[in-house]
């Protein structure tokens, strides 16, 4: 499954200092625990994105048992991979799966909102 590649990086960059992007930024490629100031977030972000992209693509070169399928394209696609798969079950309702947004990034009024909530529940330990 693939992603656009510039949207990928612009969420990944959101995340620069957290999780994957953190790790990658700073411990893989730098070594260090300050960022320069002359490299920006979405580079780090694409240049991730694309390291990715290119091992899993080298990885699946010789998989006889393998389908191009694209987020942007995910109800046609999964149509086409349950008619190959022949599947059976509720077409429709696997299709509505791909209307529901998960982990999606939060704006900064969303993410203190849930910060604030974690924060209340320590206390209920």
């Amino acid at each position: 499954m693939t992603r656009d590649p510039e949207a990928v990086a612009r969420s990944y960059e959101q995340r620069i200092n957290k999780g994957i992007m953190r790790a990658y930024a700073r411990g893989i490629l730098l070594n260090t625990s300050k960022l320069p100031k002359d490299i920006s977030p979405y580079e780090f972000a694409r240049d991730y994105v694309d390291t990715v992209t290119e091992n899993i693509r080298l990885f699946l070169q010789d998989k006889p048992n393998k389908m191009e399928f694209r987020l942007e394209s995910a109800c046609d696609d999964t149509e086409k991979l349950w008619a190959h798969l022949e599947l059976s079950g509720n077409l429709e309702a696997a299709l509505a799966e791909w209307d529901i947004k998960h982990n999606a990034a939060l704006n900064k009024a969303d993410s203190y909102q849930r910060r604030s909530i974690l924060g209340r529940l320590r206390h209920f330990k």
